[in-house]
């Protein structure tokens, strides 16, 4: 199968080099594109994507910051993959571990799989960040009766037919909530698997903010009491 990974990017030139080199290094010989999102970066993130240089990565520059789920929206039409992957720009997340998670969907014929960090090995996850995971996934589970254990995790891998026929709208965090409903009302069974991630702080650049889990929560209700489109 053939992999469409999409990267967001909001000002993440310390890490944006050593990410793309790592999905670079591990992509070679695999069918798999990647579509970089530069969302209105202003730290020099923007400037380094005009000289990269590869064929296999498509890079998309937005004038203004929209938000990491406009930016996945954004990519979406123009991945070509069978599946369609995020990877964060931040190095939290192994893209290595996305290729585990291709080989499981295509092997048992998956229509969705997700790498779970509560399943998995995580260090550096500071103890509101775990409440307000474990709460949004509790949140989810009791809407929509799913049995998940990491709502908010990165690592969300759908077949391409499906995920382009979803009506998101989400402009910010509250995508990976909104995605998730509408696989869950069209009862697509999502599969779950153990992932390893390293949590960065704030002085390090992380960006979601408790105010991204409030919104992430009304979305989830939002889709559950709107109608099925």
């Amino acid at each position: 199968m053939k992999l469409s990974i999409i990267i967001p990017v909001y000002n993440e030139i310390q890490t944006i080099e050593a990410l793309l080199g790592r999905v670079r290094e591990i992509s070679a010989g695999r069918d798999v594109e990647t579509i970089v999102v530069d969302d209105g970066s202003t730290d020099g993130t923007t400037e380094y994507l005009q000289t990269y240089n590869n064929e296999q990565t498509k890079i998309i520059s937005l004038t203004n910051n929209q938000g990491k789920g406009n930016a996945i929206r954004t990519a979406i039409p123009h991945a070509t993959g069978d599946a369609v992957a995020v990877q964060d720009a931040d190095l939290e997340y192994d893209p290595e571990e996305l290729f585990a998670l291709l080989k499981i969907l295509e092997t048992e014929s998956l229509p969705a799989i997700y790498g779970s960090r509560f399943l998995g090995t995580r260090t550096g996850m500071t103890t509101s960040s775990t409440i307000g995971n474990r709460g949004l996934t509790a949140a989810m589970n009791l809407l929509f009766r799913t049995s998940l254990t990491d709502l908010c995790t990165c690592f969300k891998m759908v077949r391409r037919d499906i995920l382009c026929t979803l009506p998101l709208q989400s402009t910010g965090f509250e995508f990976c909530a909104e995605v998730t409903a509408h696989l869950a009302k069209r009862n697509v069974p999502i599969r779950e698997v153990p992932i390893t991630y390293h949590a960065r702080s704030r002085s390090q650049g992380k960006k979601i903010r408790w105010s991204d889990g409030v919104i992430s929560l009304f979305t989830l209700i939002r889709c559950r009491f709107s109608p099925l489109s």
